[in-house]
């Protein structure tokens, strides 16, 4: 059964499976089962999670909402994954060596605007930094001109 870790301080939350109930009613950017079963609406955690990434085009950055186990994911950038329960949004912003774990931001999913502005600053932080094979596929498997 998944196991979602690093929600709490040295907590983890197991999620029973949800099967998908076809296509999304509403239109929104999903992959996988966006739905709860028995309801023909999407659930909180998606609706979130697409306002976030609606928020996030808005700041001119490019997202999708995929869910499933209760949970939405917002897939930013390599290594910029947004998570959102419906009240919350969390992502990973950096390594605890002292502890020997990932740390991570949140903010409340009432506020997607605020979430982008913030998740845009981390996302900028992650080009910024990143080594020019991940900016450049080419680099990986080569373009052929050599």
């Amino acid at each position: 059964m998944p196991v979602a870790q690093g929600h709490g301080a040295g907590s983890a939350r197991t999620f029973p499976g949800l099967a998908s109930l076809g296509p999304n009613p509403v239109g929104c950017h999903l992959t996988g089962g966006d739905e709860l079963p028995g309801s023909a609406e999407p659930s909180v955690a998606v609706i979130a999670a697409e306002d976030l990434r609606e928020a996030l085009e808005r700041e001119g950055i490019t997202a999708d909402v995929h869910d499933g186990y209760g949970l939405a994911l917002v897939s930013v950038w390599v290594g910029l994954i947004v998570w959102c329960d419906g009240e919350r949004f969390w992502w990973r912003t950096g390594w605890d060596d002292r502890r020997q774990r990932f740390t991570y931001a949140w903010h409340p999913a009432a506020d997607p605007v605020r979430a982008a502005r913030r998740v845009a600053f981390r996302y900028t932080a992650l080009r910024t930094n990143s080594r020019p094979a991940l900016a450049d596929p080419a680099a990986v498997v080569g373009d052929g001109a050599h």
